[in-house]
């Protein structure tokens, strides 16, 4: 007979010394296991009821009793019934005799601590023969499920979902690890599948008992359930998320009312699951129908015109801000005004009337029909009350920006100069080109008028910067020259007062000014300069042109008091003049001295091509962009005809 296992223990729970049966429970050389904590010796998940049954021997003094689990090498585990007694070692020492109770038959005293962790759960031992399962007790909820007191594996395999049945052979073969719970899905009555947590350990219930093969079985069917649903939730949210991100977008993206009606129509039939929908805008003191009904024609027609002030349920909607959601007719009678029109649907369906707005300004509000009853989850009236307002704040932005762009329209169309139509001996032409996309006009400018005199007045001028600010300072410019002019004739003066108008305004800016005075009868031009680049002027003579450099007073809007010398020329019939921004001159490739030659040859050449001044303006402006200079850039061309 196999020789119990057995260790003699100091009361601080070192061993003293123990026998070969005990070192092979502890699955370790005795010598190793000498002088070492006894608990330390004992599997870290059976610690802490080694120290409560050693506690217990020394506190109480009279034997103790534990099942004690000791794993294997072989992977299975020992429930053994442990004894612990004092024992006399000497004088005034006593040692704690630890040794392996021999249970008999009694396995179910072995199966109790297996019995306290299956509480919650259930236990079941696969039979002898390895053909069965036996229930051995467990959970009420758990023993509710099982109509048998065993099953056999056979009947067990074909009530396991096909996908689980690996795991299951796996849990029957051990290959499963022993303190992991493997999920398993069996059908045990009608109503579906039970789904299950199982852990399998492999046993010798006592020191000299057979393997036997017991599991511990959880249902999780209710915490399975509580995991889909929120997992049906989450995934709700975020198909939620991604509609609202993928409206939002479309909304974002439409610039003009015709897009945002378009996406309105698409978006609430094909994504929210309406059949039909319209958009009903506040214009004036009326609402306006911008979208067709869909299955409802006769919807936009009864809304269409309907007085915002009106008794109708939708008005009272756009008025107050508060969505109202009508499953049937009847309830739309219930709850409209007395003197309200019925809405022309059919007994059975649905509407939703959503405001853009909660407040002012009233907006209008997105209708959205069924033509089934339809009954919204409190979610999803959330999610439309949502995209109304979504669709609200588009309308706003758009007709914000449309705000915008006609009054930055109105601006640029304010700032474009008009030029003296059919002068008699007279060739006018210009061009400009903004460097800044998106402005039609830009710091470099041009103006031409004739005063009561009769003597044409010509302008070039570039202020600093490219952008909106440079063209409201050019702007300012140009009116000042204008305005002078009309009472001074003289370059020189007009530019002097100019500057003085500037110099007294603060403006943190400046400008550069060419102004020239043509008389056509005195074939005379008479300038001047305010920092400006020199002009080309065109001869019948070889080489085909001069190029004049204007005496020059500093740029305006820099000096208070500055003066500005005038010069004048002749310019015969045939002649032309051509004045041009720095931006056609120069760049990083060129100087302004060799940017004036190319463009006098350029100029010189359309000449002789017999090309007129608009041809000759455009051949130079041309050239611009290949100097290699991002800059604004105008040319004016005077020819004497």
């Amino acid at each position: 007979m196999e020789e119990a296992p057995l260790a003699l223990v100091t009361t601080k729970g070192d061993v003293r010394s123990l026998n070969a049966s005990m070192a092979q429970l502890l699955s370790r050389p005795a010598a190793e296991c000498e002088g070492r904590s006894f608990i330390s010796l004992l599997p870290e998940h059976q610690r802490e009821m080694g120290a409560s049954f050693l506690a217990h021997v020394r506190a109480s003094g009279t034997p103790s009793f534990r099942v004690i689990e000791f794993p294997v090498p072989d992977g299975s585990t020992v429930a053994s019934l442990m004894e612990g007694a004092l024992v006399p070692s000497g004088p005034g020492e006593s040692l704690v005799r630890v040794r392996a109770v021999d249970s008999g038959k009694d396995d179910d005293g072995l199966l109790i601590p297996f019995r306290i962790t299956a509480k919650t759960a259930g236990l079941t031992l696969v039979g002898r023969r390895g053909d069965h399962i036996v229930w051995l007790g467990g959970s009420a909820g758990l023993a509710g499920l099982v109509s048998e007191p065993s099953l056999s594996l056979r009947s067990a395999f074909q009530r396991v979902h096909t996908q689980d049945k690996s795991a299951l052979r796996g849990l029957l073969r051990g290959t499963a690890a022993s303190h992991e719970w493997t999920p398993l899905r069996l059908r045990l009555h009608d109503e579906g599948w039970t789904h299950l947590a199982c852990q399998i350990r492999r046993l010798r219930l006592g020191y000299s008992g057979r393997e036997q093969t017991i599991g511990i079985v959880r249902d999780d069917t209710q915490a399975e359930t509580r995991r889909l649903a929120l997992l049906a939730r989450r995934r709700q949210e975020q198909e939620r998320a991604d509609l609202l991100q993928a409206i939002s977008f479309a909304l974002i993206r439409a610039t003009m009312e015709e897009e945002l009606r378009q996406v309105v129509l698409t978006r609430a039939t094909g994504t929210l699951g309406a059949d039909g929908a319209l958009l009903a805008l506040v214009r004036g003191r009326s609402l306006e129908v911008v979208s067709d009904g869909g299955d409802h024609p006769e919807l936009a027609q009864a809304i269409d015109g309907m007085p915002v002030a009106g008794p109708q349920l939708l008005p009272f909607v756009v008025r107050t801000g508060s969505p109202e959601f009508i499953t049937d007719r009847a309830e739309y009678v219930r709850r409209g005004p007395r003197r309200s029109r019925l809405l022309r649907l059919g007994s059975g369906a649905s509407i939703c009337l959503l405001p853009l707005t909660r407040g002012d300004p009233r907006l209008g509000a997105l209708v959205m029909t069924y033509n089934e009853r339809h009954d919204w989850s409190p979610d999803e009236r959330a999610l439309v009350r949502l995209v109304a307002e979504l669709v609200g704040q588009a309308l706003q932005r758009i007709r914000k920006q449309k705000i915008r762009d006609d009054l930055a329209t109105s601006f640029e169309d304010s700032l474009k100069p008009t030029m003296p139509q059919r002068l008699a001996g007279i060739e006018l032409a210009a061009r400009c080109e903004p460097a800044q996309d998106g402005l039609s006009v830009s710091g470099d400018w041009y103006d031409a008028f004739v005063l009561k005199d009769g003597v044409l007045t010509l302008a070039i001028g570039d202020a600093q910067g490219h952008d909106a600010h440079a063209a409201a300072f050019m702007a300012l410019v140009r009116t000042s020259i204008r305005a002078i002019a009309a009472h001074e004739h003289d370059p020189g003066i007009i530019l002097a007062h100019t500057n003085d108008v500037l110099t007294s305004m603060n403006v943190e800016s400046f400008a550069s000014c060419a102004l020239l005075r043509f008389d056509r009868h005195k074939a005379k031009i008479t300038g001047a300069s305010a920092g400006h680049v020199p002009l080309v002027r065109l001869r019948n003579e070889a080489p085909g042109y001069l190029i004049e450099t204007l005496p020059s007073g500093p740029l305006l809007g820099v000096l208070e008091g500055a003066s500005y010398p005038d010069t004048t020329f002749d310019l015969g019939k045939g002649d032309a003049a051509v004045l041009v921004t720095d931006g056609v001159v120069e760049g990083p490739r060129l100087s302004i001295d060799d940017g004036i030659r190319r463009v006098a040859g350029i100029a010189a050449r359309a000449a002789r091509d017999g090309c007129d001044a608009q041809t000759i303006a455009q051949r130079v402006l041309g050239c611009s962009a290949e100097i290699g200079q991002v800059d604004d850039a105008a040319v004016v061309v005077v020819r004497h005809v």
